[in-house]
């Protein structure tokens, strides 16, 4: 993100083990949940630009904390496996 915020080079970022709660991650994924808006909205206007993808897993991890409306300013699709 030091060299390119809007990540171009990906279209899907992977986290796992989400319920290990630490201040990096959570930074990250505030971060991310930001710029998924920004890159839909980006790939609208110009389509050599690919819409971001965040996908957050954890066996354990309480749902809750990342379906509220703070972090994610749209509804979360949520996959139970």
């Amino acid at each position: 993100m030091n060299s390119d915020f809007l990540l171009k080079e990906y279209s899907i970022i992977i986290i796992d083990e989400a319920h290990e709660r630490k201040v990096n991650t959570d930074i990250l994924i505030g971060l991310l949940s930001r710029l998924i808006l920004i890159r839909y909205k980006l790939s609208l206007e110009d389509p050599k630009i690919n819409p971001l993808r965040l996908i957050i897993m954890s066996a354990t991890m309480r749902v809750a904390d990342f379906q509220n409306k703070k972090l994610f300013d749209f509804d979360v699709p949520v996959l139970n496996v």
